[in-house]
């Protein structure tokens, strides 16, 4: 999606304008909103939540830890204890990110990501998809295979996670 962004060097324009101001509105809403107590990513926000439930944060910290001095998302995964189910949907929504295919990578993350959180980017995703799909039938199927595994790989996840909390409690 950088692609599309006009987030490139040197700068051109992009050819898909709606998608381009999707893109930055997300990246303004998710690395910086606006709190009481100043600016801060959605991210940082979880992780403090996170914190104040007693979860384990170390294992996201590891892993984030690991990307920042560079190393590369496998090496980060491997060692860092992030639960199996999580590195599957993380891999998983890697492999929707194709530079070559905006479609796919527009569809999976606007039905198997923004669809799920009510409202929220929804208009301008879905013209998002209609302008990098147009009328070429090819797209239309892909996108809509690319959000179909996106939403099975979310449901995957989730099953997971409910099932670690079911052996949790049956432990207790």
């Amino acid at each position: 999606m950088l692609a599309d962004s006009s987030v490139s060097v040197p700068w051109v324009p992009s050819r898909y304008p709606n998608a381009c101001r999707l893109i930055n509105e997300i990246v303004l809403g998710e690395e910086s909103d606006t709190y009481e107590d100043g600016h801060r990513g959605h991210f940082e926000v979880y992780l403090e939540a996170m914190r104040e439930a007693g979860a384990d944060t170390g294992p996201i910290n590891r892993l984030t830890g690991k990307l920042r001095q560079g190393a590369t998302l496998a090496e980060a995964l491997s060692g860092s204890d992030v639960p199996e189910e999580a590195q599957v949907f993380i891999g998983s929504t890697l492999d929707t990110i194709r530079p070559d295919k905006p479609d796919i990578t527009a569809a999976a993350f606007t039905f198997g990501r923004e669809d799920l959180i009510p409202a929220m980017f929804r208009e301008i995703a879905l013209r998002m998809i209609e302008d990098l799909c147009g009328d070429d039938d090819i797209r239309w199927a892909e996108a809509t295979n690319a959000a179909k595994k996106a939403l099975e790989a979310r449901l995957r996840m989730w099953d997971a996670i409910a099932d670690r909390v079911a052996r949790s409690r049956d432990r207790d």
